[in-house]
């Protein structure tokens, strides 16, 4: 686990406020964060929760341990990372602890989930997870448009978002070459299906090479 912080203090029993910003190691995906701006970006946004610097006494236990060690050490109006092994934070991913729940299920008992929502559901805390699904191409040449069409199970996913990367002078890592022309973008949530469809005009040059043509979330 990586904290990103920001701090004002700086010795033991010091009351400071830090911003912080908690991310997963191995992939990057942040799940915490002080910082309005980020939790918009990261979509752990909620509506009444307060964005804004934690007061912390240094030593006092009011963080984890192995990052309210680290404090002491930091200089004050600096970002400093902090990287905190399993076992000194909330301990190693446990694979029996996560549980595939029907969304029909949920829905049965008036439960409407959204991402990084806490409930309980069969005597147990349960927390949803957002996952992004990214449609790439390799190595095409000549290519002046596409039609790709998805489909899911949504007794076990729910739709939230996507973003097509059209064109790639507007998304460097996306594909076609402007102008572009919209063939088609539907998002059916309840049914579980997406289509979407983009075309090169007249006189846009090829693409050629690798890219991401959408991101799905």
């Amino acid at each position: 686990m990586l904290q990103e912080m920001m701090l004002m203090g700086l010795q033991k029993g010091d009351f400071i406020t830090i911003n912080f910003t908690a991310k997963v190691k191995e992939t990057g995906e942040v799940f915490d964060t002080t910082v309005k701006d980020v939790a918009k970006k990261e979509r752990l946004y909620k509506e009444g929760d307060v964005y804004e610097p934690k007061l912390v006494v240094i030593g006092g236990g009011w963080v984890l341990k192995a990052l309210d060690e680290s404090l002491i050490t930091m200089e004050t109006s600096k970002t400093s990372p902090v990287e905190i092994p399993p076992d000194k934070a909330f301990g190693p991913r446990d694979p029996e602890k996560v549980k595939r729940v029907p969304l029909k299920q949920l829905l049965a008992k008036e439960m409407v989930p959204t991402i990084g929502m806490s409930l309980e559901y069969g005597g147990k805390n349960a927390t949803g997870q957002q996952f992004t699904i990214n449609v790439t191409i390799n190595d095409v040449t000549n290519l002046y448009g596409f039609d790709l069409k998805f489909r899911w199970n949504t007794t076990y996913l729910a739709y939230v978002s996507r973003s097509v990367l059209v064109p790639n002078d507007t998304y460097p890592h996306g594909v076609l070459r402007s102008p572009v022309l919209l063939v088609e973008d539907q998002a059916n949530a309840t049914d579980g299906t997406y289509w979407t469809a983009y075309a090169a005009m007249w006189r846009a040059p090829s693409f050629n090479g690798s890219g991401s043509l959408l991101q799905y979330f």
